[in-house]
């Protein structure tokens, strides 16, 4: 969907299309040159009265966007969900811009009702994003103190998508990372104590978007050159997670890449948010902040000039280099550095020991050919 939506773009010949006005013409015709049958097929559909499924729709009001229609864009989202029920009063709707989010729709509004400037995002109400986001909206923020973030404010719910309507607060993506900004975060979601709360399990699995992802990119990439010593690093590497998984856990973003810490400080977007071992939000921040960590000597520099905690365990550091394994493989800018990998895994298995031999087995009995 990414690359859809940059296609899109660039037919609109436009920075931020989505505040501009093309019409349905334009903007169908715009979706049909993409390189993929995708589109042009969720299109067609669409015109025959038909939305085949979520990724169709997301395709349809991506497009739509485009034309500023918001009586096109609310019917297409009724007809995927009859059940969906937009909120009366709303006034002076507009687009105000788009992301690549799995859970929800890639495009957003901002509209005023009764006074109040309110940003809305369209969520798949089954998906996980959308369990995370409410969890933590309704549980987690209202306690938290230190950080700046939008409230929730109204959730209408279909069969299938929910509607949500967060607080409009001031944004300005930062020109470059604010590693700052990133650690000062870091630390405050840490400090706090929730351990009055029961916390559902989806809430505290961090196997998942970033892990898995760098977890299936070391695979892919070890296979081609060596399946055997690729097992053997995704067994230490299942050994590890079983272990780091013990370790005490705090409050965590999980998806603290550029965009999503404002200039003003107003952290946006918790639909990852959850209760994760102390290292995942600094090692996540550690990639996507684009410094340069060529070496593992770097790298513990970096971590100790922002994100170690006073009188901290080892074990913060270990996960940290855990995480920093998995995520320095995925993004834009992959760090395509097997002697920081290779260092990284050595201190790892000094650590913790190389995985049993039964998981050893295992792993290479899932690579065989």
């Amino acid at each position: 969907m990414s690359r859809f939506n940059e296609h899109m773009r660039k037919r609109a010949r436009a920075p931020i299309p989505w505040l501009l006005g093309m019409t349905w013409s334009q903007a169908r015709a715009s979706a049909r040159a993409f390189d993929h049958p995708h589109p042009a097929a969720a299109i067609d559909a669409y015109e025959r009265g038909e939305i085949a499924n979520y990724s169709d729709l997301k395709i349809i009001t991506t497009a739509i966007a485009l034309t500023g229609d918001h009586r096109r864009f609310e019917g297409s989202v009724l007809m995927f969900d009859p059940a969906i029920t937009y909120p009366p009063g709303n006034r002076r709707r507009r687009f105000a811009g788009a992301g690549i989010g799995a859970g929800s729709l890639n495009v957003f509004r901002t509209l005023t009702r009764d006074g109040e400037s309110l940003f809305e995002k369209t969520y798949q109400r089954e998906d996980a994003c959308f369990r995370h986001m409410s969890f933590i909206h309704e549980n987690v923020l209202p306690r938290l103190e230190g950080a700046k973030f939008p409230a929730l404010r109204e959730i209408a719910a279909g069969d299938r998508l929910a509607v949500t309507y967060f607080e409009q607060v001031p944004y300005k993506r930062p020109a470059q990372y604010d590693i700052e900004a990133a650690a000062r975060l870091v630390h405050t979601l840490a400090a706090h104590d929730f351990s009055d709360l029961t916390v559902p399990d989806f809430a505290l699995d961090f196997r998942r978007r970033g892990v898995n992802h760098g977890r299936h990119l070391i695979s892919r990439k070890l296979d081609r050159n060596d399946p055997a010593r690729a097992a053997r690093i995704l067994a230490d590497l299942e050994h590890w997670d079983a272990i780091i998984a013990e370790y005490p856990r705090v409050l965590t973003h999980a998806d603290l890449n550029q965009s999503n810490i404002s200039t003003d400080g107003h952290v946006i977007d918790w639909d990852t948010a959850g209760f994760f071992p102390y290292g995942y939000d600094a090692a996540y921040a550690a990639h996507f902040s684009g410094t340069p960590l060529d070496d593992l000597d770097a790298l513990n520099a970096f971590y100790r000039q922002y994100f170690e905690r006073p009188d901290a365990p080892r074990e913060d550091w270990l996960a940290f280099l855990f995480f920093f394994m998995h995520f320095m493989h995925i993004g834009r800018r992959p760090r395509r550095n097997g002697k920081l990998f290779r260092a990284a895994r050595g201190t790892l298995k000094r650590a913790f020991g190389p995985a049993p031999e039964a998981l050893r087995a295992a792993s290479a009995g899932r690579s065989a050919p």
